[in-house]
């Protein structure tokens, strides 16, 4: 019955010359001219009696002033609640000791300002005649806020809902494995989101963090725009000024020590035809240190996300295994690290990650040619001169200059520090920061497809498995289910959790109503479902229908903007009749649908059972029942998950014999019995990468449903 919302996949999707004037050598890197005299666009700076550094760069081109408030703090151990300061930020618009949610909602409508809330910074653009009202809605937001319990449980809900897209993106499963290994759970930086750590966020974490952080002492100002210096000072002092002074605090921690040799972690995805690949560790190198400019140099020549980078040029160019292929060189004030990212299919994951150590060994054993230096270091010069139209590059060099004690001729300086880089330094900057022999190669992918060939990669010999939020588990993370527990024992157990056998039996169709949002539009979807295994959904935008599917069983029709298309066979014919079997777990062999118990893991940090489902047309489906409540949590495949949430009652009604001597004497041989039914009214769905929540507003059961419903008109 609940695998109709697989569909709500579907009704979203839908919703959702030039002529050559000159022939150029391209194979002639051109000559670079001579450094341009570089003139920094001015910035003023001044601090307030309480120590709030102001930062102002002036332009009044357009009339619009843009204000940041970025507090200056290092990052803390959240422990057993890790999540709490991610919510920091947005929590502070929740409302004030002045001003409630709505009513700061409304005015920032009013002022037409979209304001970005970030753990540490406030930022918003606003026109110049508002630019005052939107400061002091600013600092009150900074300086006052409540943390409502209604604004924080609503917060820690909407972040545990992006944690249900962890075990099917291979990319957050890898950095989650990653940063967990490379870092511990003794660094903030080694933290792992959960279900369990979001649980325990509390509004007296929160205002503790906000007491510590928020002070004026460790904030900086930025103003951008429209706006003079002495204008500045007056409203900053106007709603910044009575701001109190804390105690600013540096937390220190140990610089994370390379691995002794090169260690294989892997996060399994079973059915997946992809593998994402990343290699990486943990590097000493700080914002402004003096190997800032030559390494990133040698990063951008190694794969830093330009095309000419030697991972894209060999891995997509060369082999054709991907459509791209980079690297990241992150300088930090507390860790740095380098990694490298791609996609690749299965069968050529082992060759990949051979080359891409080979890219490494290359740049510590050869020099690069004159060439393509100059090409990286042409691009990094426009790059960079290019920055200097925007004045907010401008504030925030000047905001670096300041957090990172850098030189205050540092971005003066920089063209010329870039253009000084050798093919020496390039050499000097490979050995000291990329380490072939001292990696983490973290691969996430199918393990029965991949897995195995991977030891040759690990110094160990070993390679060592993680779920999805670096936890380590066995080789295998399925724990075989004890002997006296069948596949009809978890089934039997969730038919009677949600309502019984003869309920669900004489369930002869379903009609649910449900609401998503995407894009910042609500979309209503109505999904009618027969005994007979017929399906009409219709996805609609305020009373506009824009979507339908219908089957009746033997075709599909599908209505779209896009026009209409009918199917009798094919990839979308076997997907709705998939969806389209109501309550299947009374018997799936009724269906043709091998299951079969693989045993239980933990899911949604609940232990499940994990069952598997063959379906006749060999598609393959796993389905996970809570142990503890046999209710159905999870369905997962090769392409998306659901998650089924917050189970509610509906009532079923049923004739039965009239027992009373009253009933008998007037005549009524039956009478009529409520039995609640309990069905998931939150589903979380992966649609496009994207977890959205649906929210299902109404089920109606067993009305009179004609059968035109599920014909195509």
């Amino acid at each position: 019955m609940k695998n109709i919302f697989s569909l709500i996949f579907v009704s979203i999707l839908l919703i959702q010359t030039s002529k050559t004037i000159a022939q150029i050598d391209r194979s002639i890197v051109p000559a670079g001219g001579p450094i341009p005299e570089l003139r920094m666009p001015d910035s003023d700076m001044f601090l307030l009696e309480n120590g709030l550094t102001i930062i102002l760069v002036e332009n009044s081109q357009l009339p619009m002033v843009t204000f940041t408030l970025y507090i200056d703090a290092d990052p803390v151990l959240q422990k057993d609640s890790k999540g709490y300061v991610d919510l920091l930020g947005g929590l502070l618009r929740e409302g004030t000791e002045n001003r409630t949610k709505e009513e700061i909602d409304k005015a920032l409508d009013f002022m037409g300002v979209r304001l970005t809330v970030l753990p540490n910074s406030l930022s918003g653009s606003v026109m110049s005649r508002y630019r005052e009202d939107f400061l002091e809605i600013l600092a009150d937001m900074a300086i006052n806020p409540v943390f409502p319990e209604e604004g924080i449980s609503r917060s820690v809900t909407q972040l545990q809902s992006t944690l249900s897209f962890a075990a099917t993106n291979s990319q957050l499963m890898a950095q989650n494995i990653a940063s967990s290994q490379m870092f511990g759970q003794d660094h903030p930086y080694g933290e792992v989101l959960t279900h369990k750590t979001a649980a325990n966020i509390s509004r007296d974490l929160l205002v503790e963090l906000h007491r510590k952080r928020f002070i004026p002492n460790a904030a900086y100002l930025v103003i951008v725009g429209d706006i003079n210096k002495q204008d500045a000072r007056k409203l900053s002092e106007k709603y910044f000024g009575s701001w109190k002074q804390g105690e600013k605090q540096r937390i220190h921690y140990p610089m994370p020590e390379l691995s002794s040799g090169n260690k294989v972690l892997f996060g399994n995805r079973p059915g997946v035809t992809q593998s994402h690949i990343s290699i990486t560790y943990p590097v000493s190198l700080t914002p402004g240190h003096e190997n800032e400019i030559p390494a990133t140099v040698m990063n951008n020549i190694f794969g830093g996300g330009l095309f000419a980078g030697r991972l894209l040029q060999n891995l997509r160019e060369d082999k054709g295994f991907t459509y791209g292929a980079y690297s990241q060189l992150q300088s930090d004030r507390v860790a740095g690290r380098l990694a490298t990212q791609v996609d690749v299919r299965n069968s050529v994951t082992v060759e990949t990650i051979g080359e891409k150590l080979r890219e490494m060994d290359r740049l510590r054993t050869e020099y690069v040619k004159e060439e393509e230096l100059v090409l990286i270091q042409n691009f990094m010069s426009g790059q960079f001169i290019r920055s200097l139209q925007n004045p907010e590059n401008i504030a925030r060099f000047a905001l670096n200059i300041q957090k990172y004690n850098l030189p205050d001729d540092y971005y003066q300086n920089y063209l010329n520090n870039l253009t000084r880089v050798t093919p020496e330094d390039v050499k000097k900057m490979a050995l000291q920061y990329l380490k072939p022999g001292n990696s983490y190669i973290v691969v996430v992918g199918d393990k029965e497809e991949v897995a195995e060939d991977l030891r040759v990669f690990a110094t160990s010999g070993e390679v060592e498995f993680f779920d999805a939020f670096g936890r380590p588990v066995a080789e295998s993370a399925v724990q075989p289910a004890p002997d006296h527990i069948t596949l009809q024992d978890v089934l039997d157990k969730y038919i009677e959790s949600i309502g019984g056998r003869r309920a669900l039996e004489k369930m002869e169709n379903v009609v649910q109503v449900s609401t998503v949002n995407m894009q910042g539009m609500e979309l209503t979807i109505t999904g009618y479902q027969n005994s007979q295994g017929m399906v009409r959904i219709e996805t609609a935008m305020g009373n506009n229908v824009v979507s339908l599917q219908v089957f009746d069983g033997s075709k599909f029709t599908l209505k779209s903007p896009m026009g209409e298309q009918t199917f009798t066979e094919g990839a979308e014919f076997n997907e709705i009749k998939r969806a389209s079997m109501l309550n299947p777990e009374l018997d799936y062999s009724a269906f043709g649908v091998d299951a079969k118990l693989l045993g239980w893991t933990n899911v949604l940090d609940k232990d499940a059972w994990k069952v598997e489902l063959i379906y006749p047309d060999g598609y393959t489906a796993f389905e996970y029942y809570c142990k503890e409540s046999g209710r159905k949590i999870r369905r997962e495949t090769p392409t998306r998950f659901t998650n089924y949430l917050d189970y509610q009652p509906i009532v079923m009604q049923f004739e039965v014999p009239a027992i009373s001597f009253w009933s008998r004497l007037f005549g009524s041989r039956t009478t009529t019995e409520d039995v609640p039914v309990f069905l998931p009214c939150l589903i979380q769905q992966d649609i496009s990468g994207q977890v959205m929540d649906v929210r299902v507003t109404e089920i109606r059961v067993n009305e009179q449903l004609d059968e035109p419903l599920f014909q195509n008109q």
